[in-house]
Order: C-alpha cells, then structure tokens, then sequence
C-alpha cells in the first residue's frame, strides 16, 4: 500500500482505515470525500506528505497523529473548513485559527495558535 488512490466513489475514510500502515507513502484522497475519521492515517509513519481537497469538512481526532515523516501538508484553496495559508504546511480550522495538524517544516502564519 505504498501509493494509494481512494476512488472517487468514497465519500468517507473510516475510523482507522489506514491505522499502522506503516508502509504508505502517499495517499490521494479525492473531492468525494467529506470525512476523515479518527485515527484513519495514526502511525503511518512513511506517510511523506497529505493533500486535503475543499470536500473535506471534517477530519477526526488523530487521524494524522504520529505520522512522523510528513514534510508536506497542503490544503485546497476553496476549502470552507480547514486552510494551510501562507504555504505553511499545515492544517488549520480557519474558524478558530488553530493548528490541528503540523509537520518538522510547519511555519506559523500570525494569528495563529499551535
């Protein structure tokens, strides 16, 4: 499972899907998918970089916690809920300007909390 695509036919990953997959590299999650459950990406730990489509409107407790190798977190520009501004390598709630995912190479935009 070292690249994986998810069909456009998916429109939730569950709690877990991807838990431990210690194997994944690179996952495209397409503009189907609305939900990202807890935990669906927790310890992929070869997981080097994520992109977040705007269908995202939700993403669960830890669902990217301890995915140790990420250096690229990227959100779509016309995501209604979350944001990576000023290319910061992150994921934001935009609503709360709050951090919920970060990387090694996350830089901080102002008004921003960790």
């Amino acid at each position: 499972c070292e690249n994986t695509v998810i069909p456009n036919s998916v429109t939730t990953i569950g709690k877990g899907a991807f838990r431990r997959c210690s194997a994944l590299t690179n996952v495209t999650i397409p503009n189907s998918v609305t939900f990202i459950g807890d935990y669906a990406f927790f310890l992929c730990s070869a997981l080097t970089s994520i992109t977040i489509p705007n269908s995202v409107t939700c993403i669960g407790e830890d669902a990217f916690s301890y995915c140790s190798a990420l250096t690229s977190i990227t959100v779509s520009k016309d995501n209604p809920v979350y944001d990576s501004r000023d290319n910061c390598n992150a994921i934001i709630e935009t609503a709360t300007n709050t951090i919920i995912l970060g990387c090694e190479n996350t830089v901080v935009p102002d008004g921003v909390e960790w």
